[in-house]
């Protein structure tokens, strides 16, 4: 029997054969995980999509779908397609693009049950795209607090609309949480939408509304499934960063387009504001040359006036009321968000359809509200970024053929003074150039935006600057994304980084729509001329004085044959006011030299005198009423008796005047309870009261015999007020006695005479007071 063979567990390294292989390492079971490929890693995206979602069938079913009557264009069918495959997108578009018919292409092309959820800034926007949806078949609904309380809204947005307008405020609401708590809801939700994105930077801050900055939240709720979209029109590279940071793009696949903001029907224009006091004279040309009783609404073009705050609105208003016959004077109207939404949308309507002309209006009437026709389009005063002034002007033709106007009017101290002027200042005043500017219009403007100050300044780039250009690089953002330059594109023209170490599609396309305007009509740096039709007017303009007869406040005196209207209109009267503000006769001319007196002076007797003092004691009656005539109150809060006596004893003064103004009135007496609109009222009744005077002498350059000859001389009229005056106090005639003389006046009382060698007679009020009954 042969011995048994050993195990091999059991043989050492010397028994092992000199020829046999080393024994193979252990290998272990699990084997280590390596990361794939790039581009085969977490797609996140509906790669197929059903065959009625092709391009040519989407472009179908949206025009029958929504009642189209335009074709919609090839990038808006790409990035609904896009957007249903599950991508994120930012979306650049200028205003009037059509950026609403994406959301609502996503809510008619989704399926049955789908919803979007849009994330709006303003309640106006909400109610006019809500409205705007609902007329092309689509059941929306709005979420404010406004609505909130209304019964069934929320089972309406929780069941059936497919278009939700929320703000962001609401959509963080814990009412809001609810639905998006509901696995239901969250079942039918097809994306989230931030309309006018650009708000996530301008407005997020602590300050005002930092709900905007804390939307990326919501992700938490729809998880990786819903698409987010932010759409806005003015996205500079800044914008872009922010709301990329902000809404968590990147952790998704993501689409990004850019169409452009150029506007070929839009004309350009920014220029100095000339009457900082009155506005509005700056583009008053934009209304017809002649304004009569024939004239009707729609000979007023439609127009968008924008303010900074609600009192220039209706200040504004005032206005433009006085320059048209009161049949129309209602179609002129204010906007502001102290609006109740049921006033919102009655003068929203009524400016779609036509009713109202003008509308002076805040940015409550600014971002994505769409009236197809506007004509003219006025931003007044210093923007607060680029992107405000391009939102106003965008709310211009947006029927893509009505041909607008936009203007920027800025004060002076934001235009940068010529380079000669700079370089040189005592050699271009000895050229009779302007004289340098102040230090302080210096320092105010390096305190404003850059791209603001560059805006207003174009005229200094070289080469030649254009607003259209420079809109158009601003809003191009910088991405740092594979960029592609056609939506058919395979390979990206720019790499990006952010691209090249993602895990996900990360790409972004630019467009080139070719919509430039021609030079013939771009801006005011392109062809000037094309704007001269709207120069700034002044308060001589005749249709100022048209209807002025028919206000209390009137902008000017009203034209009469004495003062017949200018037959031309122009800036040549500045005023060094900085706030605006709707004056009266008081700025008819803003020359110092209407308080002057006349060549000759005009003696005013005491008749007249005590007539002026009954007429402002009649005045001060009627201003009592016209504010409502509280018994609370007396008439004397408006003019008291010291003030009527101060204007009354100025009755030469006024006599005297070229114009009565109320820079005039101000320096002869203190008005503290009277506005500027009261005081031209003021003194519009003084100058009634001087165009009523008799004749009078004027007392020429004649010896001192003759002008006391002159002094001495009574008229009958005089005579019979003073025993009027005599009758009321009953007092007898031989009892009167002047305490500063001490003399018993008989006939010669001094209400009555001037005494010989007195050049100056006494006041009115002076006499009133020392009459008195000698016992």
């Amino acid at each position: 029997m042969s011995p048994e063979a050993p195990v091999p567990s059991q043989l050492g390294t010397s028994d092992r054969p000199s020829d046999a292989p080393p024994p193979k390492p252990s290998v272990p079971e699990t084997p280590r995980k390596r990361k794939p490929p790039v581009q085969s890693r977490l797609p996140g995206i509906r790669t197929t999509l059903p065959n009625n979602l092709t391009l040519p069938s989407i472009r179908k079913r949206l025009k029958k779908r929504l009642k189209l009557t335009y074709t919609p264009d090839d990038w808006q069918l790409h990035l609904i397609r896009r957007l249903l495959q599950g991508y994120d997108s930012i979306l650049c578009a200028g205003t009037g693009y059509g950026k609403s018919l994406i959301f609502e292409g996503l809510a008619a092309l989704g399926g049955k049950g789908k919803c979007v959820v849009i994330i709006s800034p303003l309640k106006a926007l909400e109610h006019d795209q809500a409205t705007q949806a609902i007329s092309k078949g689509l059941d929306a609904v709005v979420l404010n607090e406004d609505t909130t309380q209304t019964r069934g809204v929320w089972e309406q947005a929780k069941k059936h609309a497919c278009l939700i307008y929320a703000s962001p405020e609401m959509a963080l609401a814990p009412s809001f949480q609810k639905l998006w708590r509901d696995a239901k809801f969250r079942g039918r939700l097809l994306a989230v939408v931030i309309d006018e994105a650009h708000c996530v930077e301008e407005w997020g801050d602590d300050s005002f509304r930092p709900a905007y900055r804390r939307l990326s939240t919501l992700r938490h709720y729809t998880g990786q499934d819903v698409p987010f979209l932010a759409c806005t029109a003015t996205c500079s590279t800044s914008t872009f960063k922010t709301l990329w940071d902000t809404l968590s793009f990147g952790s998704r696949p993501f689409w990004g387009l850019d169409v452009g903001v150029e506007r070929n029907n839009l004309l350009y224009s920014i220029r100095e504001l000339v009457n900082t006091k009155n506005p509005v004279l700056d583009v008053l040309n934009i209304l017809p040359r002649t304004i009569d009783h024939n004239t009707t609404a729609q000979n007023i073009p439609k127009c968008l006036f924008y303010f900074s705050s609600e009192n220039d609105c209706q200040l504004g208003v005032r206005f433009l009321r006085n320059c048209l016959p009161a049949s129309i004077r209602q179609s002129v109207q204010a906007f502001s968000s102290t609006l109740s939404e049921g006033a919102k949308a009655q003068a929203w309507d009524a400016f779609l359809d036509g009713r109202i002309r003008i509308l002076c209006a805040t940015d409550a009437a600014g971002m994505g509200c769409n009236v197809p026709d506007v004509q003219y389009v006025v931003s007044f005063g210093i923007p607060k970024t680029v992107g405000q002034v391009c939102q106003r002007w965008g709310r211009g033709g947006r029927d893509r053929t009505t041909q607008a106007v936009c203007i920027l009017l800025v004060p002076a101290w934001s235009i940068r003074p010529d380079a000669q002027l700079l370089t040189n200042p005592l050699l271009a005043r000895l050229k009779g150039g302007p004289k340098p500017e102040p230090k302080s219009h210096t320092v105010r403007r390096a305190k404003l935006d850059t791209r603001v100050e560059h805006a207003i300044n174009l005229k200094y780039d070289r080469p030649r600057g254009c607003v259209h250009r420079f809109f158009a690089s601003t809003f191009r953002p910088a991405t740092n994304l594979h960029e592609f330059r056609s939506l058919d594109a395979k390979a990206p023209s720019i790499c990006g980084a952010i691209s090249e170490s993602s895990p996900y599609e990360l790409s972004w396309t630019v467009l080139d729509l070719g919509r430039k305007p021609p030079p013939s009509r771009c801006c005011h740096l392109c062809n000037a001329s094309e704007l001269d039709a709207y120069r700034a007017c002044d308060l001589d303009d005749p249709r100022l004085k048209t209807f002025a007869h028919q206000f209390l406040y009137p902008l000017a005196i009203p034209a009469t044959p004495e003062n017949p209207p200018r037959p031309s209109s122009s800036a040549s009267d500045r005023s060094d006011m900085s706030t605006l503000s709707t004056d009266s006769a008081s700025t008819h001319n803003t020359n110092t030299t209407s308080d002057l007196p006349t060549a000759s002076k005009i003696e005013v007797s005491v008749a007249e005198m005590v007539r002026l003092e009954s007429l402002l004691v009649a005045w001060r009656k009627d201003e009592h009423e016209r504010q409502g005539a509280s018994v609370y109150l007396s008439a004397g809060i408006y003019l008291p008796p010291r003030q009527v006596g101060i204007l009354a004893d100025a009755a030469e003064n006024f006599a005297n005047m070229a114009k009565i103004t109320v820079s005039s009135i101000r320096k002869l007496v203190r008005l503290d309870m009277l506005n500027d609109d009261q005081v031209s009222s003021l003194s519009i009744a003084i100058s009634n009261w001087k165009r009523d005077l008799p004749s009078v002498t004027e007392i020429a350059r004649t010896p001192k015999s003759q002008q006391e000859q002159q002094m001495i001389r009574t008229s009958s009229a005089e005579l019979l007020l003073c025993l009027k005056l005599q009758n009321s106090l009953h007092v007898k005639p031989l009892e009167l006695q002047d305490r500063t003389t001490g003399r018993i006046m008989f006939q010669h009382h001094p209400l009555a005479h001037n005494t010989i060698g007195h050049a100056h007679r006494p006041p009115l009020r002076h006499h009133l007071a020392h009459v008195h009954l000698a016992r």
